[in-house]
């Protein structure tokens, strides 16, 4: 069986957030890896990439962001 994760990861801000994204790729394959074990005792957590990094640098805040200080 295999099992592909994709993680879509958008920012107000003008910094990258791929690494947030590999995170969040991560974290969903040790969940199914610790949920599947009992299952199955060869499952591998086999490769995890940046696929497609997109955005235009040239940033600007957008108005409904003006007020924001942190967000999650």
């Amino acid at each position: 069986m295999l099992i592909q994760i994709k993680v879509q990861v958008k920012s107000i801000y003008k910094a990258g957030v791929d690494l947030e994204a590999m995170h969040g790729v991560s974290v969903a394959a040790l969940t199914f890896y610790d949920k599947l074990k009992p299952m199955d005792t060869n499952i591998q957590i086999q490769e995890i990439r940046l696929l497609e990094e997109f955005g235009d640098y040239e940033w600007e805040i957008p108005p409904s962001a003006k007020n924001i200080r942190a967000a999650v």
